[in-house]
């Protein structure tokens, strides 16, 4: 193992928790902006953390790389850890342990941001269906679609 490659990995997993904090950060406004019924606003969202997105895979790529050069192919961060040296180990476990900490605030943050988006296109469901199939009266007769109001909300 050479120094710079260890550097390099390094470094590598500390974009990787930048990156981390970029896409939680946008699924933080992607959840506010649906909350907010701000449609407009989840467009933007979209198309920068497709960019971020982007930027991880590609960092991804590179710490498999510098991990299989490192002969750590298959290892776990876990794993590793018991492998490497202690001056090492006392460099890699608080990354390691800030990139978990980044990554289930992520997975959070993702769960929130889809069950708010999951939610607003239920009420678009059922503010369709009501504008396609109308309602009758007790006479039979074909009501005006109602408009939709904030009953049709579930938050």
């Amino acid at each position: 193992m050479t120094e710079h490659s260890f550097e390099d990995f390094t470094a590598v997993i500390q974009s990787l928790i930048k990156v981390t904090d970029k896409i939680t950060l946008i699924e933080r406004e992607k959840a506010a902006a649906a909350a907010d019924r701000k449609h407009e606003l989840l467009d933007n969202c979209i198309q920068e953390e497709q960019a971020v997105l982007l930027q991880l895979r590609g960092l991804e790529q590179k710490r498999f790389r510098l991990m299989e050069g490192l002969g750590w192919k298959d290892l776990t961060f876990r794993q590793l850890l018991k492998r490497v040296s202690p001056e090492k180990q006392q460099i890699l476990s608080p990354l390691f342990d800030d990139l978990d900490r980044k990554l289930k605030a992520l997975t959070s943050a993702k769960e929130d941001a889809d069950r708010m988006i999951l939610t607003r296109v239920r009420e678009l469901e059922i503010f369709l269906s009501r504008s396609e199939n109308p309602s009758y009266s007790p006479d039979g007769t074909a009501e005006a679609p109602r408009s939709f109001s904030q009953k049709d909300t579930y938050v």
